[in-house]
């Protein structure tokens, strides 16, 4: 199924949106946790950590007015027989409110989420770019590395086209990337940090007056509704969903997961099995994550081997960045997902040809300045012709099928914040 198939659904009946959906090339990358012993396999294989990042976006009547940043991670050994794991890690996620549309960005999260979840883990394994391309080392290329001696010597060995230009060397896709077999069985986990603030992916969108911060209480809540719809509908019911507010009573997270409908929620987290187990070897290292700058902050201490889960967790709390008054939480699920299992259709993801690229196209959205509606135009019409020009494709369109979402205008569009950095570039320039 694609995505307009997932998310129509949860969009107002008879209105046309347009969505952007983003892919970056899966890639090897380092671990998201430090890694132990027994990371490696009885044949001394370590594990190997495949990235890629989704940035997907909404539009209405010309104008970006969401967007929803997502990173899947596999964890699995080099002799391919051993345990697999995807971990789904939602990133950052906004709204600008300069939709004249009453929206359930509740449902349209969670149809994101879903239609993630729901991708084939052989759309990412079958060509991931190794950390180092090893079929290319003694390979007569141009790279970064190469002296411009030694460049202009193979540049001169190259043969002439019929213009007399030397000729390209065309390397085989075999030879760029390499390949993992698809797992038959895997853990599927999904994680996010919830701390509100003004914005995250749209800058300045704070100062649009029909723009609405959930508080930190209420953004945990509506967080919890949407990750727990999930575990029930994409889950079996042997799956592990957890709950962690750092410093916080365990009586009083509890609270939180009273009107929950699926029944094993606990107060914890899905990385470590016990309290008293090392956190620098369970608790991962995510984008903008506030819990890595702890780990380097306990590194400076000369304090990382020996602060377990319980501390870390503790501890944590106590830093400036959790200190506001704001609730700050990490929702966990870990288990077998028992969804669809689909393969994106060609004409429903883009996938740029380097991170340079992806970060671009990001970048002509998340780049502009939201202080004005006229933010949300530039950013429409900047990817609309970018698309258009270098990837010879539209934007997805896609009519609402909601009855129950009311069409009218209102004064002022809730929007939701996850994680906890804004990280705003300016888009580059043609």
């Amino acid at each position: 199924m694609s995505l307009e198939c997932y998310i129509k659904d949860a969009l107002p009946f008879g209105h046309e949106f347009e969505i952007i959906n983003l892919q970056s090339i899966p890639r090897e990358t380092s671990p998201i946790t430090f890694p132990k012993r027994e990371a490696e396999d009885v044949n001394g294989k370590t594990v190997k950590t495949i990235k890629t990042q989704h940035f997907v976006a909404l539009c209405f009547e010309e104008k970006v007015v969401f967007a929803l940043e997502i990173v899947v991670y596999f964890s699995l050994n080099s002799a391919n027989n051993g345990p697999v794991e995807r971990l789904l890690f939602v990133s950052k996620a906004d709204t600008n409110g300069y939709c004249d549309l009453r929206l359930d960005i509740g449902q349209i999260t969670k149809s994101i989420i879903a239609y993630i979840l729901a991708i084939s883990p052989g759309h990412y394994l079958r060509a991931v770019k190794p950390l180092i391309r090893k079929a290319l080392s003694g390979a007569k290329i141009i790279k970064r590395s190469t002296s411009v001696q030694r460049a202009l010597e193979i540049l001169s060995n190259r043969p002439l086209d019929s213009k007399g230009i030397t000729s390209r060397v065309k390397i085989p896709d075999q030879d760029l990337y390499v390949s993992f077999p698809v797992p038959t069985e895997i853990v599927t986990k999904v994680s996010l940090f919830t701390r509100a603030e003004p914005q995250y992916l749209f800058s300045n969108s704070s100062k649009n007056p029909r723009k609405h911060v959930l508080s930190g209480d209420k953004l945990l809540k509506w967080w919890l509704k949407i990750v727990d719809q999930i575990v029930v509908e994409d889950f079996d019911n042997k799956t592990k969903a957890t709950l962690q507010i750092p410093g916080e009573e365990k009586r009083v997270i509890s609270n939180y997961l009273r009107n929950t409908a699926y029944q094993n929620w606990t107060v914890g987290d899905i990385f470590s099995e016990s309290p008293q187990d090392i956190a620098l070897y369970r608790i991962p290292l995510f984008p903008d994550d506030p819990k890595g700058r702890f780990l380097d902050h306990l590194i400076s201490d000369g304090r990382i081997s020996k602060v377990n889960v319980l501390t870390f967790w503790t501890e944590l709390q106590a830093r400036q960045e959790f200190r506001l008054g704001s609730t700050v939480s990490v929702i966990g699920v870990s288990g077998k997902y028992i969804g669809r299992c689909n393969e994106p259709e060609r004409t429903d993801i883009i996938i740029p040809t380097s991170k340079k690229n992806f970060k671009n196209l990001k970048n002509y959205i998340t780049g502009e300045e939201y202080d004005t509606e006229e933010g949300a135009e530039e950013a429409y019409m900047n990817i609309r012709d970018i698309f258009d020009m270098h990837y010879s494709t539209k934007m997805i369109k896609v009519i609402g099928n909601h009855h129950k979402i009311a069409t009218t205008k209102r004064p002022e569009i809730n929007t939701i914040n996850v994680i906890n950095t804004l990280s705003v570039h300016r888009k580059p320039k043609s």
